[in-house]
């Protein structure tokens, strides 16, 4: 299966504290080159993500606010695929002294331990909204938004299936960010060079956090049955070998 485009995250797996290496940049940079499209998908609001991140060009989407706007970075046209907040519950969180408190475009963020008088605050004005946990912030949603809705959204506008598009990110994300792409979360990272297949290590690493398999490589052919391994099965099945000659 041949691979068009790289979607990733960007805390944690293209930056570290906040910042991407300039080795990073020159990588992405060369991949663009190549001839395929870069996605960017981070919960981080579009201010912020600009703060810390020069290189947004080299992007041909970015998903931002989990999910809920779309950034074509070379017009700077903004797509909102969220509702905004409800004023009331912006007001009512500052009333109870929620800080910091930071509003995008549809987002609402804080960070733990606010999440108990965020959550009440949601159940005593009867809002549809939902809670996404990440590496300690506490991001509210209209409700069915999140980064693999975004994601979606941007193949679509792209024109590109899911089955031709790489994903990385960290293990954190859940939902998980890459699900269309048959991809679990924790980097079940599939080879950047155009080519399928998830590397064993990949795979492997995904059994021990109990996120699943990873989708098999159709070049290794059959997945080998290991329940069949066992020292009596090995014997059972040498005695039927013995007594078949």
């Amino acid at each position: 299966m041949y691979f068009v485009a790289l979607a990733t995250d960007y805390d944690g797996t293209l930056a570290e504290d906040g910042s991407v290496a300039e080795d990073t940049v020159a990588t992405l940079r060369s991949f663009k080159q190549s001839g395929r499209k870069l996605i960017l998908v981070t919960g981080r609001e579009l201010s912020d993500l600009r703060r810390v991140f020069s290189h947004l060009d080299l992007f041909d989407a970015a998903v931002v606010e989990n999910g809920a706007v779309l950034v074509d970075p070379a017009t700077a046209e903004e797509i909102p695929l969220g509702e905004e907040p409800p004023p009331l519950f912006i007001e009512e969180l500052r009333r109870r002294n929620v800080t910091p408190l930071s509003v995008g475009r549809s987002i609402v963020a804080t960070w733990e331990p606010n999440e108990k008088v965020v959550l009440d605050t949601i159940r005593d004005l009867g809002l549809e909204l939902q809670i996404v946990f990440n590496k300690g912030a506490v991001m509210v949603l209209p409700a069915g938004i999140n980064k693999a809705s975004g994601l979606a959204t941007a193949l679509a506008r792209l024109q590109l299936s899911p089955l031709n598009v790489v994903g990385i990110g960290d293990a954190e994300k859940r939902p998980c960010v890459f699900a269309r792409m048959r991809l679990r979360r924790g980097g079940c990272q599939r080879a950047a060079d155009g080519q399928g297949g998830c590397r064993g290590r990949h795979e492997r690493a995904a059994r021990r956090r109990g996120g699943g398999d990873c989708p098999p490589d159709p070049r290794n052919g059959p997945r080998r049955d290991r329940s069949d391994d066992s020292a009596s099965n090995r014997r059972d099945r040498a005695r039927s070998a013995r007594r078949a000659g």
